[in-house]
């Protein structure tokens, strides 16, 4: 009988999923007026766009855009009236100033000459602070001496004894790059110092003048815009006698370009210049011999067709060095046009590399590739990595905590629900003439199907960041923006996010990095943190390169301050920003770099409290098919810079996919929540599973026991009317052996009110229990001690029915219920009452139960919760969080760490093992 119930509600509630299934299904395809007129109209703009013509002579795929051509489109800001962002003034930050003025350079020498002689002569109050002033004002004395290494280097020991052990081993492998005349790489991960190395070999060689070796020759430094000045604050600290001039509209320097090389060339100074400044003067500095050419953030060369990447390739240098955390980012071809640059000819022809090494990798990653394929791409693999590791530097964090010991970082991944209107929208594009072209493979918009699917993504990915910046394309002249309205926190799901961020992590005491994309969402965020009164610092294209570290020197000095907003392309390089604990990443980028680079602002050293990076993804967009191509680029470069036999779990994306809208499975997770379910993240386990017992208890499980109730109380009947012949009931006599083991026969009996169905009625088997009573009373949790007591008690009476222990027996295996429950709240109270007279002898396996309050319980869990865990739980509360991934188990970095530090307490037990041999010899 009771098979056949629970059968039935079973049935009823799999009527009722697929009937939810059948309406969800049915609530998609009614897409909204808006939605269609809105996508109609971005769809005839964008097939008349002109730059999909310009698109056509692109030779990088979708994810490998370069960034000039992806700013294009992304960075353009929204040209809105009264928008905070447009309109703010900026704020008076102080310049840095280079070398590039011979009178300011003098000053500069002359000012920190003296503030040396008075740091020897005792005085503390200097003018000038620099690495050898500091290290006379620490104690030490002689700022002039040296560490000379083997062959000769010299170098400052006040630098020397400054740097980490892993940074002098920086400095001496450059030093045999430089003896062999070979160039190399410096690939140390991001936040470890490679400004710092690089800046004490060139000191180290200008202190060095003996022999062959004739010190430091006039050499460049070509760096991005956002980090010149960094440098220059880096060389000032660090070398101060060095002439360091930036070759850039922001530098000191006025007048002709030409005077500027040819001093700086004469006085065997650095040159600093950016990218572009590089293929604009690049006839003039190419007609010199530079002693080193330094490409910082070098993986802007990792397309070799490119107009910098040809230009640089034509500088006639002995040593070349090339400097970057991330030597490959897409794809191998990009390695190979590092390793042309600084070693020509040692990873052969681009042709012959992308055939015999780049091909067969590739294909053997993944995780639907052959036997066959994997053990090619193995052994390939391992070849390359063994031509390739002489030429190249690489140290990770994990692998020198023991030196610089930085504070834990935990990276998540959160998978935010889309709004209602997002995926209206979403949905009325992905229906649109532009995505029905690509993925029909229709020449009617012309030949560049590719430059189409970027367009197509890029769209979609705005819808996915905020509705008003797809809403705004498709706005006519006439039309008004409702600025009430415009970029409104709820109407985004990742805003809603980032709102419910910044709330608690304000009450919590942290600070944050706010990276986007777009500069129309960075207008949009600071719109949003004015109206909410939040104090933030802003950098994009618009702030002046020379006035960026000193904007960062605010933030990180300057509490008050509780965000810095900034697009992954300007904020993303060479920028320490070790002020903020927190960072989020708003919109993921087709490059993994990009986005590594960003967070890792905040994880360097310097920095003091434990950092936590989100990683925002809309739920089954386009944004997670680009972040499992994140995956996958992270599994290729980890495969060749660190271990070549790493697994992948992920297959090749077709077309079709990247233009679809996927739902939750039945797990309720999203796609690549499914794939790496091992690194789900879940809060409080144990709250959530009493939560769901509750929740069926109170909704599900209390019908089926209604109905299991009436069937018993029926079945009791009908046994207690075939035994009226019988001088007692069976009934009548448990109810004699429970007044006698619960009330002492001196104690006179309590009147009690039999109540059923709400009703006083006077029938004797309702003294036992009423069927309300056993609902009620059976989600209470507080007699479990009591009903020990009863059990064992009843062990020790010989006179009780047989027929009343079977219904007892009956009663708890259909239902079951605690046999406590069949007991009134007097007979409780007389339970709670009695003293612990019998001895624990007498009473077999016993189990003690602690009583706690649930209320307390809570309260140490929540104690026990780390704020991270803290701020989970309220996302996945209220803020339409789906799924959380820890992102460093996915792509396998925690996994690598872990066998990183067995093979170094390993290697440490062996050492110990060799020198207890030597001692006991």
């Amino acid at each position: 009988m009771v098979d056949v119930i629970i059968n039935k509600y079973l049935e009823t509630q799999l009527a009722l999923a697929k009937q939810k299934l059948i309406t969800k299904s049915s609530q998609d395809d009614q897409i909204s007026q808006k939605s269609k007129v809105a996508a109609g109209r971005i769809s005839k703009k964008q097939n008349k766009n002109k730059k999909l013509q310009d698109a056509q002579h692109k030779t990088d795929s979708i994810e490998n855009e370069d960034e000039e051509y992806m700013a294009s489109s992304d960075d353009e800001e929204l040209r809105l009236p009264n928008l905070p962002g447009t309109s703010r003034a900026k704020q008076n930050i102080r310049k840095i100033i280079d070398d590039g003025d011979t009178q300011l350079y003098n000053k500069r020498v002359a000012k920190w000459r003296k503030s040396l002689s008075d740091a020897v002569s005792g005085n503390s109050n200097v003018l000038y602070m620099s690495a050898d002033i500091q290290y006379i004002l620490d104690g030490n004395k002689d700022p002039d001496a040296n560490q000379e290494l083997q062959n000769g280097l010299c170098v400052p020991k006040y630098i020397w004894k400054q740097l980490y052990k892993y940074q002098r081993v920086g400095v001496k492998w450059l030093w045999e790059l430089h003896q062999t005349q070979s160039g190399g790489l410096l690939g140390d991960e991001m936040g470890l110092g490679k400004t710092v190395q690089i800046i004490a070999f060139l000191s180290a060689l200008a202190n060095t003048n003996r022999g062959s070796h004739e010190g430091l020759g006039p050499s460049i430094i070509v760096a991005p815009a956002t980090v010149i000045f960094q440098w220059v604050s880096h060389f000032h600290f660090w070398s101060p006698s060095l002439r360091v001039s930036v070759l850039h509209q922001a530098g000191s320097h006025c007048g002709n370009h030409h005077k500027l090389i040819r001093n700086l060339f004469e006085s065997h100074g650095v040159l600093l210049i950016t990218y572009a400044g590089l293929v604009k003067y690049a006839k003039d500095l190419q007609s010199r011999n530079w002693q080193y050419i330094i490409l910082d953030e070098g993986h802007k060369i990792r397309n070799p067709e490119t107009q910098v990447s040809k230009f640089v390739r034509k500088f006639d240098t002995p040593h070349k060095l090339l400097i970057t955390g991330s030597p490959m980012q897409n794809s191998l071809q990009e390695l190979w046009s590092l390793f042309d640059f600084m070693r020509p000819g040692l990873l052969g022809t681009h042709s012959a590399f992308m055939e015999h090494f780049a091909v067969p990798i590739t294909q053997g990653g993944y995780a639907n590739a052959t036997d066959m394929q994997e053990a090619t791409a193995l052994e390939i693999a391992k070849a390359l990595k063994a031509i390739i590791t002489p030429y190249m530097l690489r140290r990770t964090k994990a692998e020198v905590q023991e030196h610089i010991h930085l504070p834990e970082k935990n990276e998540q991944v959160l998978f935010c629900a889309l709004s209602h209107e997002q995926r209206d929208l979403y949905m009325g594009y992905l229906m649109s003439g532009t995505v029905r072209s690509i993925l029909d493979k229709d020449n009617k918009f012309g030949d560049p199907l590719r430059a189409r699917i970027l367009v197509g993504l890029s769209t979609l990915r705005k819808i996915c960041n905020h509705p008003d910046i797809y809403l705004y394309e498709a706005l006519d002249e006439a039309q008004e923006i409702n600025e009430e309205t415009f970029g409104h926190w709820k109407r985004s799901g990742k805003m809603s996010v980032v709102h419910s961020l910044l709330k608690i992590w304000q009450k919590q005491g942290h600070r944050s990095l706010i990276f986007t994309q777009s500069r129309a969402m960075l207008c949009i965020l600071e719109q949003h943190l004015q109206r909410h009164q939040f104090k933030y610092l802003r950098m994009d294209g618009s702030v002046s390169v020379s006035q960026r570290q000193s904007l960062i020197k605010t933030f990180n000095e300057n509490a008050e301050y509780l965000v810095f907003l900034a697009t992954t392309r300007v904020g993303g390089l060479g920028i320490n920003l070790t002020g903020a604990d927190r960072v989020i990443i708003y919109d993921p980028d087709w490059n993994p770099a990009t986005d590594n680079q960003a967070k890792e602002r905040a994880w360097r050293i310097g920095q003091e409290r434990d950092v936590t990076v989100y990683r925002l993804l809309s739920a089954g967009t386009i944004e997670e098919k680009i972040y499992q191509r994140q995956i996958f680029k992270n599994f290729l470069s980890n495969r060749i810079l660190i271990d070549p036999n790493q697994k992948n779990v992920l297959t090749t994306s077709t077309l079709q996919g990247l233009f679809t809208l996927e739902d939750l499975n039945c797990d309720g997770d999203t796609e690549t929540a499914s794939l790496f379910k091992h690194t789900k993240i879940t809060i409080n386990d144990k709250n959530k599973e009493k939560d769901k017992i509750a929740l069926n208890s109170s909704k599900k499980k209390i019908e089926t026991m209604k109905k299991l109730a009436k069937e018993i109380s029926k079945k009791i009947m009908k046994s207690s009317e075939t035994k009226l012949q019988h001088a007692e009931d069976a009934r009548e006599i448990y109810r004699k052996k429970r007044d006698m083991v619960l009330n002492p026969p001196e104690c006179a009996e309590s009147p009690r009110i039999n109540i059923l169905d709400d009703k006083e009625v006077n029938v004797p088997f309702e003294n036992v229990m009423s069927e309300l009573d056993i609902i009620n009373q059976h989600a209470k949790n507080d007699y479990e001690e009591n009903l020990m007591k009863i059990l064992n008690k009843a062990k020790t009476e010989e006179t009780c029915s047989k027929d009343v222990i079977n219904i007892n027996h009956d009663i708890q295996t259909k239902t079951n219920i605690n046999v406590s429950k069949f007991f009134s709240k007097d007979d409780k109270k007389n339970i709670l009452k009695r003293k612990h007279s019998e001895s624990k002898a007498e009473i077999e396996h016993l189990v003690g139960i602690k009583k706690v309050k649930t209320k307390k319980k809570n309260k140490d869990a929540d104690k026990k919760l780390s704020d991270d865990d803290y701020v989970l739980a309220k996302l996945f509360a209220k803020a339409g969080v789906k799924n959380a991934l820890h992102h460093d188990v996915v792509i396998g970095l925690a996994e690598k760490e872990k066998r990183l530090q067995m093979k170094e307490e390993a290697a440490l037990k062996a050492k110990k093992a060799i020198r207890a041999l030597k001692f006991s010899s």
